[in-house]
C-alpha cells in the first residue's frame, strides 16, 4: 500500500501537466519525490499553490523528464493499493490506468464527507480529523500524501470491510447469473450427448470466478 500526491503546472493548450510526484509507503516514508519537466511549454507555474518554481524544474537541479517520472511511478504503483485525495487528477497526469478495486480515494468514502454528503478538502479533513494544519501556503506533495495516508488509517478497518462486502456482493450477482445460465443450458441440452460435460465446465468456471474475487 502506498499514498500518492502530485503537483501540476499549467502548460500551453490550457492543460495540466505533472511537475512533482510524491509517493510514500504505509508508514509515511518517502519512496519517491521527484520534480518533473513537462513535455509542453509551461504558461503558469501556479507556485502559490503548487510550490513549484522555475528552478525546481531545471535538469541540473535534478528534475527528470516526464517519461522517466511515469516509468518510475508506475513501477511503484502497479499492483499496489493507492491512497490519496481526488486521485483521478493524479492518475490522469501520470497516465496511469489504476485498478479501481485498489484505489482508496478519500473523496469516495462516506466517513470523509460532510453531513450533506459533500466532499471535504484534504486541508479541512486533516485539520478536523488529525488536528494538523497543512497547505497554509504553497503545497507539498509529500506532506499531502502523508496526510492522506494518516486519514485512511483512521478508518482503515471499516473501509476494507466495506470493500470486501462490495466485492462479495458483486461476486454473488455474477454467480447468480451463472446459475441462471446453467439452468438454461440444462434445459437446452437435456439428455443430449455432451450435455454433462458442458454443464460441468460451466460450473467450474463459475467457481473460479467467485474465488478470483477474493
Amino acid at each position: 500500500m502506498v499514498a500518492l500526491d502530485c503537483e501540476m503546472v499549467a502548460v500551453e493548450g490550457n492543460q495540466d501537466a505533472l511537475a512533482r510526484v510524491s509517493i510514500v509507503n504505509y508508514n509515511g516514508h518517502v519512496l519517491m519525490d521527484r520534480y518533473v519537466r513537462p513535455e509542453k511549454r509551461i504558461v503558469d507555474f501556479r507556485s502559490w499553490v503548487s510550490g513549484v518554481h522555475p528552478y525546481h524544474l531545471k535538469e541540473e537541479n535534478g528534475a527528470i523528464s516526464f517519461a522517466e517520472a511515469k516509468a518510475e511511478s508506475l513501477r511503484i504503483l502497479t499492483n499496489k493499493i493507492v491512497v490519496g485525495h481526488s486521485l483521478n487528477h493524479d492518475f490522469k497526469v501520470l497516465e496511469f490506468a489504476a485498478d479501481d478495486e485498489k484505489v482508496r480515494d478519500l473523496t469516495r468514502f462516506t466517513k470523509y464527507k460532510n453531513q450533506f454528503g459533500q466532499i471535504k478538502s484534504l486541508k479541512n479533513l486533516t485539520q478536523d480529523l488529525l488536528g494538523k494544519k497543512i497547505q497554509q501556503g504553497e503545497h507539498s506533495s509529500v506532506v499531502d500524501a502523508q496526510a492522506s495516508l494518516g486519514l485512511y488509517r483512521l478508518y482503515e478497518k471499516d473501509w476494507e470491510n466495506h470493500v470486501k462486502q462490495k466485492a462479495y456482493s458483486s461476486a454473488r450477482k455474477l454467480v447468480e447469473k451463472d446459475v441462471q445460465d446453467l439452468r438454461k443450458m440444462n434445459k437446452f441440452f437435456g439428455t443430449q450427448s455432451g450435455a454433462k460435460e458442458a454443464v460441468s465446465q460451466a460450473k467450474k468456471l463459475s467457481k473460479k470466478r467467485f474465488k478470483k474475487s477474493f
